[in-house]
C-alpha cells in the first residue's frame, strides 16, 4: 500500500485532507491511504522528510502551517530569490518536489469562470502570502495579463516588479478600476463573511464593468460583504470555495499521476465534503 501523510501543527484534530484524499482513493481503486502526522517545529519536520522520502512506499501529501515554508525551503532548488509557501510535496519522476496548490487553484477557480482570452488586465488587492505566491505563479506561467497589485507598502513593491507587475497605492484605485477584467481580494479584510469590513466600498464597485470578475479568495461563512454587495449590484463574482477544494484536488493528481483527471478527482472529492 502507498502512503500518504498531511503534516503540521495539531492535523489530527480535524484536517480535511484525509478525508479528501482517501475518499479519491477509494473511488478510483488506488491502494493508498492518507494519515495525519502531528509536527510543529522545523527540526522535526526535517527529520521526517528525511525519513520518508527516502521509503519507495511513500508519494507525498499536504502540508499545513506552520511547515508551509519550512517545507518549500527543504525542497527549494535556489532558483529564485523569492520562495513561496508550499502546501504539497510529492514524488515526480524520481524526486520529491514540492508545490503552491492554493495559488494553482486560484487561477483554475478564475479560468472556470472566464477564459483566459478574455483577460487583458487584471487587479490584485493586497501584498501579503496570497498575492506574492500569485503574481510569482503569474509570471512563471508567462500569462499574457497586464497586472497591477494595490497596497500600502513600498517598501516590498520591488518584489512585486521583479514578478513584472504593476505595484500601485490603493489612492490610485478608482482610476483604473472601470479597466480591469478580473478583480481580486488577496487580502484578510471581510474573512468571515459575517464581518462587515470590506475591501472596496460600494461606490467603488458601481465602478466596476459588469462584464469583469470579482474574485474573493475569502470563503468563511460565504458571501462577504464584498460579495453581497457586489450581488446587489449585478456584478459576476466567486469566492474562495472552490479553490479551497481545488488545492486538494491539484494536489492528489500530482501526487498519483493524475495530472488531467482532474475534473474527475473534483467529483469524487466533492461528494465526500457532502458526507462531512
Amino acid at each position: 500500500m502507498k502512503r500518504a501523510v498531511i503534516i503540521g501543527k495539531d492535523v489530527s484534530k480535524g484536517a480535511r485532507s484525509p478525508i479528501l484524499w482517501n475518499a479519491a482513493f477509494n473511488a478510483l481503486d488506488i491502494d493508498a491511504e492518507m494519515t495525519t502526522v502531528d509536527i510543529e517545529h522545523e527540526s522535526d519536520a526535517i527529520e521526517f522528510l528525511d525519513s520518508e522520502t527516502s521509503k519507495p512506499d511513500f508519494i507525498g501529501g499536504a502540508v499545513a502551517a506552520p511547515l508551509k515554508e519550512v517545507v518549500a525551503n527543504y525542497f527549494a532548488d535556489d532558483s529564485g530569490s523569492f520562495i513561496e509557501p508550499k502546501n504539497c510535496f510529492f514524488n515526480s519522476e524520481g524526486r520529491f518536489t514540492a508545490a503552491n496548490t492554493d495559488t494553482l487553484a486560484l487561477l483554475e477557480s478564475i479560468s472556470s469562470v472566464k477564459n483566459d482570452l478574455d483577460i487583458q488586465r487584471l487587479c490584485i488587492l493586497g501584498t501579503g502570502g496570497v498575492s506574492k505566491s500569485l503574481c510569482y505563479q503569474l509570471s512563471n506561467q508567462n500569462k499574457n495579463f497586464d497586472v497591477d497589485v494595490y497596497g500600502r507598502n513600498q517598501e516590498i513593491s520591488s518584489l512585486f516588479t521583479d514578478f513584472g507587475v504593476n505595484f500601485k497605492d490603493y489612492g490610485a484605485l478608482n482610476l483604473d478600476i472601470e479597466n480591469y477584467d478580473v478583480l481580486i481580494n488577496c487580502t484578510s479584510i471581510g474573512k468571515d463573511g459575517n464581518n462587515e469590513d470590506s475591501i472596496l466600498s460600494t461606490s467603488q464597485l458601481s465602478l466596476i464593468n459588469k462584464e469583469a470578475l470579482l474574485f474573493d479568495v475569502n470563503y468563511i461563512n460565504s458571501p462577504s460583504k464584498l460579495l453581497r454587495d457586489a450581488s446587489s449590484l449585478s456584478l459576476n463574482c466567486i469566492d474562495g470555495s472552490r479553490m479551497n477544494l481545488m488545492q486538494a484536488v491539484i494536489g492528489f493528481c500530482l501526487a498519483n499521476d493524475l495530472v488531467g483527471k482532474e475534473d474527475v478527482v473534483h467529483q469524487h472529492m466533492l461528494e465526500a465534503i457532502k458526507e462531512i
